[in-house]
C-alpha cells in the first residue's frame, strides 16, 4: 500500500541521511522525544525513536488526508 512505501521511504531517508537537512524539519519534535525518552548515548537507538515518531506522523497524516 502507500503507506508502506511512504514508511519505508522515511525510514531509508532518516537512516541515510540523518542528521541532515531532512531531519532538521522535524528537529523541535525529534528534540521533544529525546528529552521525554532519556535514551543513553547510542546513536542508533536515538534514530530509531525519531523516526519512529516521524513515522507515526506520516501514517496520521496519510490517514487523515484519505477520510478528509
Amino acid at each position: 500500500s502507500n503507506i508502506t512505501a511512504q514508511m519505508i521511504f522515511w525510514l531509508s531517508m532518516y537512516s541515510t541521511m540523518f542528521p541532515g537537512s531532512m531531519a532538521r524539519d522535524n528537529s523541535n519534535r525529534f528534540e521533544e522525544s529525546q528529552r521525554k525518552v532519556k535514551v543513553s548515548d547510542c546513536a542508533p537507538a536515538k534514530v530509531v525513536r525519531g523516526i519512529l515518531s516521524v513515522l507515526k506522523n506520516v501514517i496520521r497524516q496519510a490517514l487523515f488526508s484519505r477520510h478528509g
